[in-house]
């Protein structure tokens, strides 16, 4: 799904469903449209602290987290700090999006498939297990920017150029990564970013 339709859609899946008050909070929409005790509060994974507001404020409130980016790390922690009832995709089509909707309206637990590996989804006992600790845990910001860029097999000259540095600041960030991750190789860092979801395979 495109970023621009993604707030738009959102909304108009779960308004489709009026027999649930579903409450959409995150940084694509206004959130000063708080409504009182809504049954399910939507936000997006940047909005951690909209999802435990609305725990404390409302009670028996259901929350759906839906991922626009897919570092696995990122969304490890949003997953052990909420402990979302739903977890959508924007990597899914429409279809699938609208069909996890409306299985989330009926009071089903849903993870997208295209999440579920990522999460440590336990689809039979409807419950996350995700590691505490994934291994791109170790990198700065800076360093996973790089890191995505190098294992999409771009080179440490036009990295340097994305990133407004120098081939010699890249070429030292990489050397530090693999010290940090313990690999001898920019092929094994790949590994690790598809691994961990920074890129796609």
């Amino acid at each position: 799904m495109e970023q621009s339709l993604i707030a738009g859609y959102v909304v108009k899946e779960f308004a489709r469903h009026t027999e649930v008050d579903a409450a959409i909070f995150n940084s694509f929409a206004d959130l000063s449209a708080e409504r009182l005790g809504p049954a399910i509060v939507v936000v997006d994974q940047a909005s951690i602290e909209v999802a435990e507001r609305a725990r404390s404020a409302f009670d028996g409130v259901r929350v759906v987290v839906v991922f626009t980016l897919r570092p696995a790390v990122a969304m490890r922690t949003v997953v052990r700090r909420v402990r979302p009832e739903g977890c959508l995709s924007t990597m899914d089509s429409m279809r699938e999006f609208g069909v996890q909707v409306s299985r989330i309206v009926r009071g089903e637990m849903v993870v997208s498939s295209s999440l579920s590996a990522y999460l440590g989804f336990d689809a039979r006992n409807k419950r996350f297990d995700p590691p505490e600790n994934g291994v791109l845990e170790v990198l700065t910001p800076r360093q996973l920017r790089s890191l995505r860029l190098l294992a999409q097999g771009r080179s440490v000259k036009e990295t340097a150029r994305i990133l407004e540095t120098t081939p010699k600041a890249i070429d030292n960030q990489k050397t530090r990564m693999m010290r940090k991750l313990g690999v001898r190789d920019r092929v094994e860092l790949a590994r690790i970013a598809i691994r961990e979801g920074l890129i796609e395979a």
